[in-house]
């Protein structure tokens, strides 16, 4: 601080505080769907946790905005719900497709209001793709964006010594509305040649 016209101009003053985590975060920031075929629905649990230090309570989840065909089917506190450091809290959605519905795709935001000082409400955005009739739709993780020959993908080992082993994950999900059957797979190696492999594989 500079106090003019005193003895002493230059003052000194020390500040504290302490940080605080938010109390309320999403297991997700977007909760999608996938391909729900019209006349169908299908549900998704949400979960919201105290990653703080504090408790805090949790009064209502509710759709703030966007499509009509989202709704909460459980876990809309009708008392406000404390939840302690370390606690989790259950919420399970549904996207109920209409026969009617022409929208390739349907947006919503679903809103947790607690007593959070720092952010009192929590959006999570929701979406869903209606499709006609039950279709398998696969997502691959990692995605698209790889260098081919690998079809769009690629699994980086980077270096890895002479006798050791590195392990990395490929996962396939289902996103679409109808069960997936993959009955196998197998390597190829980059020129092209089939490895051997074989059904049975762990997705």
């Amino acid at each position: 601080l500079q106090i003019p016209n005193s003895g002493n101009p230059s003052q000194t003053v020390d500040l504290h505080g302490t940080g605080v985590a938010t109390c309320i975060s999403a297991s997700v920031r977007t909760l999608d769907f996938g391909q729900v075929a019209r006349g169908q629905s299908a549900d998704r649990q949400l979960t919201v946790a105290n990653n703080s230090t504090l408790s805090c309570q949790l009064s209502k989840v509710a759709i703030s905005a966007g499509s009509a065909y989202f709704s909460v089917v459980s876990g809309n506190p009708v008392t406000p719900v404390t939840l302690k450091p370390g606690d989790a809290y259950p919420v399970m959605m549904r996207y109920s497709v209409p026969q009617s519905d022409t929208n390739p795709v349907d947006n919503g935001t679903v809103t947790f209001t607690s007593n959070d000082l720092t952010n009192p409400t929590l959006d999570v955005a929701l979406v869903g793709h209606q499709v006609a009739a039950p279709s398998c739709k696969l997502q691959i993780v990692p995605a698209s964006g790889g260098i081919p020959p690998f079809g769009g993908r690629t699994l980086v080992f980077g270096n890895v010594i002479v006798g050791k082993d590195k392990i990395l994950s490929v996962t396939m999900k289902n996103v679409g509305s109808a069960a997936c059957n993959v009955s196998g797979y197998k390597f190829v190696s980059q020129f092209g040649i089939p490895i051997p492999g074989g059904p049975g594989g762990s997705c």
